[in-house]
């Protein structure tokens, strides 16, 4: 039987960590066709979380796919409508997980693939308790310049309560910053 050395486990080591690397790279930062770079979703989590805090709209506009950032003139106004959502300065939250996407055609049957990741609890220092989702997508058949974040949503978990008469949640329980579509945009 042959001895495992520290030189072997050095190369082993050294060869696990050059795989977990590259393999990280690729996926959270993969090109597409097009030359747009798509953002993983944790990734542009944490970005919009740290962009909230210094109240930096350009930030979170960059990570916007090109084609909402090209044709929603009122996506820095919802941007800063976010931070105004917002009571208070951040605190504390937890890590954003990353949920495992979706695949499916859209009405044109081009294959599309989405994903998004939540920070579940979000504390301001004002005891305000959220929520926040970034959801992207990852490829797009025929439509690369709709590849990057399609959507931030923002809810206030103080305010999700059920109200059943109104079969609902409060109105006020949920800002979205997204892209009023319109039957053409598809």
């Amino acid at each position: 039987m042959k001895r495992f050395t520290n030189r072997s486990a050095f190369l082993l080591l050294t060869l696990m960590i050059s795989c977990l690397a590259g393999c990280s790279v690729i996926y959270n930062k993969p090109e597409t066709d097009s030359g747009n770079t798509y953002i993983d979703p944790v990734d542009a989590t944490e970005i919009v979380l740290q962009a909230i805090q210094d109240q930096d709209v350009e930030s979170i506009h960059k990570i916007f796919c090109p084609y909402i950032q090209e044709n929603d003139p009122e996506l820095d106004d919802k941007i800063e409508g976010m931070f105004q959502y917002i009571d208070g300065n951040i605190i504390d939250y937890d890590e954003p997980g990353r949920d495992p996407g979706s695949l499916g055609p859209d009405i044109d049957g081009n294959r599309v693939k989405t994903q998004s990741a939540e920070a579940m609890t979000v504390k301001t220092d004002q005891n305000a308790n959220y929520s926040i989702t970034v959801s992207t997508v990852k490829e797009y058949e025929n439509k690369s310049d709709h590849i990057g974040v399609t959507s931030i949503m923002v809810s206030n978990k103080d305010k999700m309560i059920y109200d059943e008469t109104k079969g609902g949640y409060p109105e006020d329980a949920i800002y979205r910053v997204e892209y009023e579509r319109t039957f053409e945009d598809y």
